[in-house]
């Protein structure tokens, strides 16, 4: 994963529009790092069922995709771009459920989401921080920690109440987190994308 502070190499502004008749397919768009030598991207879906938390990863040619959705669902996803084996930073993500013909598709109401999430790292600890939700009932957190083992993708879900999280990481591995906050019925957000390369020291 590129440092963060390389930001014409990342993709921007990841949304997404109904196509079709049936409204459960989607086009997501982004826009293209400015920097030169892309050579594709990989576009993340992160989604529960149940208590369960799976991710899907799709390697793409040019910066947009039709995906097809499931009704009632909720999905996250981020973007990276690729220049050659080496993985950009993530793009924002972006929350998408769609309700049904009556409701449509649904955006986390204002001051629902944690944001400001940010990572401080000792050896192969990880530390999350991010500003609570301000608004009210909310009763908890749940971390994501996105990560790959070759062309698999895999995502681990934690259900916490404060707004720090430690995680441990392992050597050569890089992780994406996203936070989203929990309400008596409805889970919201999701944060601001974080990224963690652990090398025997980590970069964030």
């Amino acid at each position: 994963t590129l440092s963060g502070s390389h930001l014409t190499l990342t993709p921007t502004s990841l949304t997404f529009t109904v196509v079709g008749q049936t409204a459960l397919n989607i086009k997501l768009d982004w826009v293209a790092p400015t920097a030169s030598g892309v050579t594709g991207y990989r576009l993340y879906r992160v989604y529960r069922v149940g208590n369960r938390a799976y991710a899907k990863t799709t390697l793409l040619a040019t910066n947009t995709y039709t995906d097809s959705l499931t009704i009632g669902q909720t999905y996250y996803f981020f973007v990276t771009a690729l220049y050659g084996t080496i993985e950009s930073e993530p793009s924002n993500a972006l929350y998408v459920k769609y309700r049904g013909q009556t409701i449509g598709y649904t955006t986390p109401p204002p001051n629902t989401s944690p944001s400001s999430l940010v990572a401080s790292i000792t050896g192969p600890v990880v530390i999350l921080d991010w500003t609570a939700a301000s608004a009210s009932g909310v009763i908890g957190y749940n971390v994501y920690r996105i990560y790959r083992v070759g062309n698999d993708s895999y995502v681990k879900k934690t259900s916490i109440v404060p707004t720090t999280f430690t995680d441990s990481v392992h050597d050569g591995n890089a992780y994406v987190y996203i936070v989203t906050a929990l309400y008596d019925l409805q889970e919201w957000g999701p944060s601001n994308t974080k990224a963690v390369l652990y090398q025997g020291r980590a970069t964030q």
